[in-house]
């Protein structure tokens, strides 16, 4: 081991034995939550069990994790799936490297490892995760995520809260290629047989959150027998509007409230947004006072089937919010396609995703837009780590509405769907725009948009390919190649680092929270052995083989790696890596 990493060995021993150096995070309300993503079955209705699930922590929809703005959060997943994973927060504005877009912003998580994300819920709104990994959001990996704001009146008030999450459900594995075959839907992870009312008090307030985590639907939604305030529209607050039936698509989200002054049993119904006859599930909407029946399943209220839909040329951010440009500093014209009848295939600009050229912008750029949707279907695209403000919405150029999916209709004979979207380039990085009906995205319906020309942290890696572009430290994975981690195999660590740069890798069990050490980052490992140093190459990657020992004692071990990167132009000259946990299967 040379001189420069035995000096840095005992500084992270000395820093993490002495325990003088606290977690810098210790100051927040800090939420550690823990998720196992693993297959399993769950009843969606009285009698019946599907057998095909994956789950977040055994439930459908996942853990609800609910947080105050300003809270720090850090979750870490297990993964025992049969395949990688990750997680995305969806519409959350994190940075790069907590957003879980593989080979973006992290590598997969492997079969049997963990992973840590943290970071602060700083932008009230319902919100909810899923993985950013193949069709995995039709297995049932889904769930919310609601940051309430840390002022209490800054929203309206009201006596009771519900979730209502819409989803789809595949009677088997779901198949690329081709459009999904639902065999139901699902309210809060129940068809509508199985669902429990929403027990409510005459003269009461309530708040239902939408929240579409569908992986190919677009739904219709109404109360029956109660008109709906909407107050926000993908977590960020709207002007008030009046409204009795609003469409939502695959990944946005809408929060109404509805005036208990109608005493009954109601039904909260949604149908698909290309036919508004048919209720494919509806809720229960009941008094505490009502007797009777339930609502019928196959009841379709009038006005979900012919109710004026909400449209966002009605709706207005209700916070000041920077105008609309005149004359945006970049535009990007963007034609949604389908391209034929013999093959599945979802374009931008006529390029399949992954073979397709990034959109690139530069930090501080207003960024347009323009959508043009030349397909006969809608499609809702979701742009990761921003928010778009919506054209021709009822705010106009000054007090737009605000969202992060937006559902481009289709078009019609000759003419192509449009809706046009800007945004400020305010977080560095490489971020996906795509359709988030999942089954176009993963036909190649997906760029990146890739900031260029900056280098925020001044690590040498420019911000359209640092995979932690505000961190200015190397992040780590693993690669088990085809051993899966088992003894006797050997493992790849990789990290990124510029090029030239090297890398010494430790090994020891992860502490219960990180050390700070200032500019040099974070110890997450009491390390006990030093496993080797590799240098960065030219695609700014090193990697470092790892035998581990043919020993079948060994599975079920858990430790954590953490490198030292050296650095030309970061004083003092070294930066300490994100924590890469390996378990031996």
């Amino acid at each position: 081991m040379n001189v420069y990493c035995r000096t840095v060995l005992r500084v992270l021993l000395a820093s993490t034995l002495t325990g003088l150096l606290p977690d810098t995070a210790a100051a927040q309300t800090t939420h550690r939550i823990q998720l196992v993503a693993k297959p399993g079955t769950v009843q969606i209705a009285p009698g019946r069990t599907v057998q095909n699930a994956w789950l977040y922590s055994g439930q459908l929809p996942g853990p609800a994790i609910r947080v105050t703005e300003g809270d720090r959060v850090r979750i870490t997943l297990t993964n025992q799936l049969p395949e990688a994973t990750t997680i995305h927060w969806h519409g959350l504005p994190v940075p790069l490297h907590v957003d879980g877009v593989p080979g973006v912003s992290q590598g997969p998580i492997g079969i049997g490892q963990d992973y840590t994300y943290e970071f602060t819920a700083d932008r009230p709104g319902t919100y909810w995760y899923h993985p950013h990994y193949d069709l995995q959001i039709d297995r049932g990996l889904v769930a919310p995520l609601i940051v309430y704001p840390k002022d209490k009146t800054a929203d309206p008030k009201y006596d009771r809260e519900f979730l209502v999450v819409l989803d789809d459900w595949l009677p088997g594995a779901p198949v690329a290629g081709r459009d999904p075959v639902y065999s139901d839907y699902l309210i809060n992870g129940k068809t509508s047989l199985g669902q429990a009312p929403m027990v409510v008090r005459k003269g009461e307030v309530v708040r239902l959150r939408f929240l579409n985590m569908s992986g190919a639907t677009n739904y219709v939604v109404t109360v029956d027998g109660h008109p709906m305030r909407v107050t926000h529209a993908d977590g960020q607050p709207v002007v008030p509007v009046t409204t009795r039936a609003i469409p939502i698509g695959a990944g946005e989200r809408y929060d109404v409230y509805v005036t208990a002054n109608n005493p009954g049993k109601w039904s909260i119904a949604a149908a698909a947004l290309r036919n508004r006859t048919r209720t494919l599930v509806r809720a229960i909407l009941a008094y505490a006072s009502a007797t009777g029946p339930n609502p019928s399943p196959s009841y379709v209220p009038t006005w979900l089937r012919s109710a004026a839909l909400l449209s966002y040329s009605q709706l207005a951010s209700a916070k000041p919010i920077g105008p609309i440009s005149g004359n945006p500093d970049r535009v990007h014209n963007l034609a949604l396609q389908w391209q034929g009848m013999m093959r599945y295939v979802w374009t931008i600009n006529g390029q399949v995703f992954p073979n397709a050229a990034p959109l690139d912008v530069r930090k501080g750029e207003s960024v347009r837009f323009n959508a043009s949707n030349f397909t006969m279907v809608h499609h809702p695209m979701h742009l990761h780590g921003h928010f778009f403000k919506v054209l021709g919405s009822g705010g106009g150029t000054t007090a737009p509405l605000v969202k992060d999916t937006v559902l481009v209709p289709p078009g019609r004979m000759m003419t192509p769907g449009r809706l046009d979207t800007e945004f400020v380039a305010d977080n560095p990085g490489n971020w996906a725009y795509h359709c988030h009906m999942i089954y176009h995205m993963g036909a190649g319906m997906m760029r990146l948009v890739r900031y260029v020309g900056t280098d925020a942290d001044r690590d040498l890696l420019e911000d359209g390919v640092d995979f932690a572009p505000s961190r200015g430290y190397p992040v780590g994975w693993t690669d088990p190649g085809a051993g899966g981690y088992r003894p006797g195999s050997t493992v790849r660590i990789e990290l990124q680092w510029p090029a030239g740069e090297t890398a010494a890798w430790y090994v020891g069990p992860p502490l219960p929270a990180p050390a700070s050490l200032g500019a040099l980052g974070e110890v997450w490992i009491n390390p006990w052995a030093f496993l080797g140093s590799t240098r960065a190459g030219r695609n700014s990657r090193a990697s470092l083989a790892l035998g581990l020992p043919n020993d079948s004692s060994l599975s079920g071990l858990k430790v954590g790696l953490q490198a030292v990167g050296s650095h030309r132009s970061l004083a003092p000259g070294h930066r300490l890596s994100t924590l890469v946990m390996l378990t031996v299967r």
